[in-house]
C-alpha cells in the first residue's frame, strides 16, 4: 500500500466531518424538541427550564439553550457571551438566574409555600404533588437541612386530618422533605387498604345473616357471641365506674352518708332491743 493509499483524499475527510456535524445537529433537535420555549418573563418558569436544561449533556447545552431560549432569555446570554468569550455553562446559568430572578420575587414564592394548604376534598397526591413543585421554585436544589426542616413543617401544616401530621411527627423526623411525602403517601395506602378490608368483612357478615342458620352455630356466629359478651361486661363495668362512691351515699334509714340501708348498723340496734312477738302477749295477757 502506498503513500497515497494511506492518505485519506480532503473530500473524504469534509464529508466526515459533514456527516459528524449533521449527527449532533440531529442530537441536539432531540434534545431541544424535549424542553419547551422561555423567554425568562416568568421566574417559575425559568427554573423549570434551567432544570430540565440540567439533563442535556454538558457539550450540548448551550447549543439547545440557543434552540429554545427566546426574547430577554436569549438576548441576555448572548450579550453575555459576548463579554465573557470564555465562560463555562454553570457561570452562564448562575448569571442569568441573578439577572430574571430577584431576591423580592423569591422571597414572595416562599410566603406563597407558608399559605398553600390543602382543599376540601383534595386526594393527597394532588396536594403532595402541588406542595412539590412550589417547594422547588421557593427552595431550590440543592437544599440544606434547615430548609429540608422548614420544608416539612409548612407541609405537615398544609395538611387538612391532623392525625396524618400527627402520626408524621410520631414516627421520627423525616431526612427530606420527599421522605416526608413518601410517609403519608404510605399511610394514606394503608387506609385504603384497611378500608377495604373492613368493607369486604361486613359484606361477609351481612351475607351470613341473611343465609338460614344451620344447627350448630358456625365459627363466625361464636366469634360475634364472644364480642358480644365482651361488650356486655365492658359496659357494666363502665357503668359501675360511673356510679358514685360509696362515701357519697345517703342510709334512708339514718340518714347519714357513707352506706346503704340494707348495712345500716342503727337498723341492727333496733332489732336487737325490739321485744320479741311471745312476750308482748304475755305481758298484755297478764295484765287482763
Amino acid at each position: 500500500m502506498n503513500q497515497q493509499q494511506q492518505e485519506q483524499h480532503p473530500a473524504a475527510v469534509v464529508f466526515q466531518n459533514h456527516l459528524l456535524r449533521d449527527r449532533e445537529e440531529r442530537a441536539v433537535s432531540r434534545e431541544a424538541q424535549r424542553i419547551s420555549q422561555c423567554d425568562g418573563e416568568d421566574a417559575s418558569q425559568l427554573r423549570r427550564y434551567f432544570k430540565d436544561l440540567s439533563l442535556v449533556g454538558v457539550e450540548q447545552r448551550i447549543d439547545v439553550f440557543r434552540q429554545t431560549a427566546s426574547g430577554p432569555l436569549r438576548w441576555e446570554c448572548e450579550r453575555h457571551l459576548t463579554d465573557h468569550p470564555l465562560l463555562g455553562w454553570d457561570e452562564i446559568e448562575d448569571h442569568l438566574l441573578k439577572a430574571f430572578i430577584s431576591t423580592d420575587h423569591q422571597d414572595r414564592l416562599k410566603e406563597d409555600l407558608r399559605r398553600v394548604r390543602q382543599k376540601i376534598h383534595e386526594t393527597l397526591l394532588s396536594y403532595n404533588r402541588r406542595f412539590r413543585e412550589m417547594a422547588r421554585d421557593a427552595f431550590p436544589f440543592p437544599r440544606n437541612q434547615e430548609q429540608e426542616r422548614e420544608l416539612i413543617t409548612l407541609y405537615g401544616k398544609g395538611l387538612a386530618k391532623n392525625e396524618v401530621a400527627k402520626k408524621l411527627a410520631s414516627r421520627g423526623w423525616p431526612q427530606d422533605l420527599e421522605a416526608a411525602l413518601r410517609a403519608t403517601e404510605t399511610m394514606e395506602a394503608s387506609k385504603s387498604v384497611y378500608d377495604r378490608f373492613d368493607r369486604h368483612e361486613a359484606m361477609e357478615i351481612g351475607e351470613m345473616t341473611r343465609q338460614p342458620q344451620p344447627q350448630q352455630p358456625s365459627q363466625p356466629s361464636l366469634d360475634i357471641q364472644r364480642l358480644q359478651s365482651h361488650v356486655a361486661k365492658l359496659e357494666a363495668k363502665l357503668d359501675r365506674m360511673q356510679r358514685p362512691p360509696p362515701s357519697s351515699r345517703k342510709c334512708f334509714n339514718c340518714g347519714r352518708k357513707g352506706h346503704l340501708a340494707r348495712n345500716c348498723r342503727e337498723l341492727d340496734r333496733r332489732q336487737v332491743h325490739a321485744p320479741r312477738a311471745g312476750s308482748v302477749n304475755q305481758v298484755h295477757n297478764s295484765k287482763n
